[in-house]
């Protein structure tokens, strides 16, 4: 299994992924089993998996399992954007308290008022939109915990013993993309049309921009790329500085395809090292190539053959 395949199925999941590819891809005997075992263990990364990867279970009940994980570390916010995530397709359940909880033990994270910005939008609440919208542009950076994330569930699912480190990080990475990246339509419908020929909320759009751009996936990288394409003249520094960081992008996701195959025991320990020591994906990408020998910027006869995209 190739690292950019992984990312690449974290990419196609991103805000449509739900159970049913993983029903059919997974052992639901051997699920079970592994949601069990990590029930039974009860510390917060164990209850935390057991939630991401309970397959047929209403979300009432994954949402009960990972509250469970972050009473026993109330400040992690990796279990706190979890708890967030499950929280989100449950209508009577309550984000602001979650929301709050986020932000208070990571203040420059706008990702905190995601399930706030989709559900105002959902409803046609363009008053709060605004207000959440603005708030996140405020922010440092929307980080999801990605790699955080990845590494502990992990290790979680290892210490049951049901399946080996290559199975273990698969399903882990299928399960999150579904679990933990949250919706960015309502997002990205506030910075666009008509909207964007008010000077005042112009300036917001481009600070959003940037927030989701130092953001620590591809994904929401990416989109705060797509904002930057709207809000930019394309004769401008910070078109410019954006094609570039998206072509830097897709050369390092191509890239990566060959450099490391979770099959091999020493690369798959090395890619753990690598989540343990960064913040983004994007980092840890970067170190793959560079373990690999392979340039981590693109050469000039380099063909971008991901165009058209995002």
């Amino acid at each position: 299994m190739k690292s950019a395949g992984l990312l690449a199925l974290a990419m196609l999941c991103a805000g449509c992924a739900g159970d049913g590819v993983w029903k059919q891809r997974a052992d639901a005997t051997r699920l079970q089993q592994t949601v069990r075992l990590l029930e039974g263990a009860d510390d917060a990364d164990s209850l935390a998996a057991a939630s991401v990867l309970s397959v047929g279970e209403a979300p009432a009940q994954r949402l009960d399992l990972m509250a469970r994980a972050v009473e026993r570390a109330p400040v992690r916010a990796d279990l706190l954007w979890l708890e967030l995530q499950m929280c989100a397709p449950i209508d009577s359940c309550d984000s602001t308290p979650i929301e709050q909880r986020l932000h208070a033990a990571d203040p420059g994270n706008a990702a905190a008022w995601a399930v706030s910005v989709r559900r105002a939008g959902e409803r046609g609440d363009a008053v709060t939109v605004n207000a959440v919208i603005e708030a996140m542009a405020a922010s440092e950076r929307f980080d999801i915990y990605w790699n955080e994330l990845i590494l502990h569930t992990t290790n979680a699912v290892l210490k049951v013993h049901t399946l080996n480190p290559q199975s273990a990080l698969v399903d882990v990475i299928g399960f999150l993309s579904a679990r933990a990246i949250p919706a960015y339509k309502q997002i990205g419908h506030a910075c666009r049309g008509e909207a964007l020929s008010e000077a005042t909320w112009l300036a917001t759009c481009r600070r959003l921009a940037a927030v989701l751009r130092a953001g620590d996936t591809y994904i929401t990288e990416m989109f705060g790329v797509s904002i930057d394409e709207r809000v930019w003249p394309e004769d401008s520094a910070e078109f410019q500085e954006s094609a570039t960081a998206k072509q830097l992008a897709r050369y390092r996701m191509q890239a990566s395809v060959d450099v490391t195959s979770f099959g091999d025991a020493k690369h798959l320990q090395r890619y753990f090292e690598l989540l343990a020591m960064h913040r983004t994906e994007q980092e840890v990408v970067a170190a793959e190539l560079m373990d690999a020998g392979v340039s981590p910027t693109p050469p000039q006869d380099w063909k971008d053959t991901l165009a058209g995209g995002s």
